[in-house]
């Protein structure tokens, strides 16, 4: 004869189960934490679904929410502490030529990753049309106020050599080199991160048989061309440094 605890005991473990199974038949319902559009579905009706498939690929389901995209950007060493939380910003993508999408600085990593020399920061751009797609590729321009200018130089006038970088300036009618730090290459012209001060006339082009100490002729420019000198080993630009705007 079955005893009464072992009855009430036998009771609390059907109820138990009972409660295991409810708990389970809930999941036949999925139910996301946000408005979205679904960008993956791992599984097709009837699919058996195991718990230990956890590896990438092998969710359920991926889902964004395109209202309010979030742009994720490096940003140079040189540029990061004048990033600030609510800092404008603009998008702009290859598939909306002409469309510029503003946004803001969302927030940012704080720190400078150790192999890229840069510091993350997110970037949410109101996308109220579904106009941008996420996952997508688009280039972010951040305003930028700099306390220190940076500046522009062609880089057909910069140097390299056993001695460093350097770059040719006037000093009155002499050549004289300066060595000088570069941060940015932008192609035709590279960004100076210390050397200059942006008074200087610098030489474009200056070849290899310019000596330090040469003496040279500035001419006036004609028809409105760069100012050509006349050192002894051949002919010379003279050109300026000027400001990267402050934009970046």
């Amino acid at each position: 004869m079955v005893s009464w605890s072992t009855r009430l005991a036998n009771a609390r473990a059907a109820v138990a189960e009972q409660q295991r199974l409810e708990e389970l038949q809930k999941y036949e319902r999925l139910v996301a934490p946000f408005d979205g559009v679904l960008t993956f579905r791992g599984y097709d009706a009837g699919a058996l679904i195991s718990i230990s498939e956890i590896a990438s690929g092998k969710e359920m389901y991926r889902i964004a929410a395109t209202d309010v995209l979030r742009v994720r950007v490096g940003v140079p060493q040189a540029y990061a502490s004048a990033i600030r939380i609510g800092q404008r910003a603009e998008l702009t993508t290859r598939s909306q030529p002409g469309r510029v999408f503003a946004g803001a600085v969302g927030r940012t990593a704080g720190a400078i990753e150790s192999s890229t020399r840069m510091m993350t920061a997110e970037i949410d751009v109101p996308n109220p049309d579904g106009a941008l797609m996420p996952g997508a590729y688009g280039t972010v321009r951040l305003h930028i106020k700099r306390a220190q200018p940076t500046w522009l130089v062609p880089t057909s006038a910069v140097a390299f050599g056993s001695e460093g970088t350097r770059i040719a300036v006037l000093d009155g009618a002499r050549v004289h080199f300066v060595r000088l730090a570069l941060d940015d290459d932008h192609g035709n012209e590279a960004e100076v991160a210390s050397g200059l001060d942006g008074s200087e006339r610098i030489v474009n082009n200056p070849g290899q048989n310019l000596a330090e100490g040469i003496e040279v002729e500035v001419r006036a420019p004609q028809n409105g061309g760069p100012q050509n000198g006349g050192p002894q080993n051949g002919g010379t630009q003279g050109s300026g440094a000027r400001t990267q705007e402050p934009a970046k």
